[in-house]
């Protein structure tokens, strides 16, 4: 009478062509924007890059934006907070796509 069935979930696969590593400092509470930025990204770029968060653990005042071809390795630094790009907001997230875009397309 039947097998054993397993309740865990094989998770899906990461079928998208780049990464995006938004690194956050932890204590200063800027995950909402990291989120804001990860929505817009997967609303704007679908499945083709994927948004991952690493999460600084003391206070650093990190804010810093990475995206990596995932089949060439090549990566640059789309945004950093400390260079003073300062956040990533409705008012500048036009122009942060184009980088995205342009990166995707090079």
């Amino acid at each position: 009478m039947g097998g054993c069935q397993s309740n865990t979930r094989t998770p899906a696969r990461d079928l998208s062509e780049y990464t995006m590593n938004i690194q956050y400092c932890g204590g200063c509470s800027y995950r909402p924007k990291a989120v804001f930025v990860q929505k817009d990204i997967k609303k704007h770029f679908g499945g083709k890059v994927n948004v991952v968060f690493d999460r600084d653990s003391s206070l650093t005042g990190n804010f810093e934006i990475t995206i990596t071809d995932k089949k060439t390795g090549k990566s640059q630094l789309l945004h950093s907070k400390k260079n003073g790009d300062g956040f990533v907001k409705k008012e500048t997230i036009d122009d942060f796509r184009e980088k995205v875009q342009k990166f995707c397309s090079s």
